[in-house]
């Protein structure tokens, strides 16, 4: 089960995944394995589906959307979310 406390650290996370993904255009871009350019979405987009993440089974289809499958697994991605989080 997701907590509230959880769901606002994984906000912070993903908002400073964004600033650190963001092209000039102001979009999010997923890369692939040999460094092209896989798939861009919205900052509208990326945020109404941080927004939309009840549960672990959504925030893993959420890292694979974003292609976070392709540096490291959910698993690590949480651990990161809560060391983080411990930053603040």
């Amino acid at each position: 089960m997701m907590t509230k406390a959880f769901k606002k650290k994984l906000q912070k996370y993903f908002e400073n995944d964004f600033e650190v993904m963001v092209n000039d255009d102001g979009e999010y871009e997923v890369y692939n394995e040999g460094g092209g350019i896989e798939d861009v979405f919205s900052k509208e987009w990326y945020f109404n589906r941080v927004k939309g993440i009840e549960n672990f089974e959504d925030l893993e289809v959420f890292w694979k959307l974003i292609g976070g499958e392709k540096m490291f697994g959910v698993g690590c991605m949480i651990d990161d979310v809560l060391r983080f989080a411990e930053e603040d």
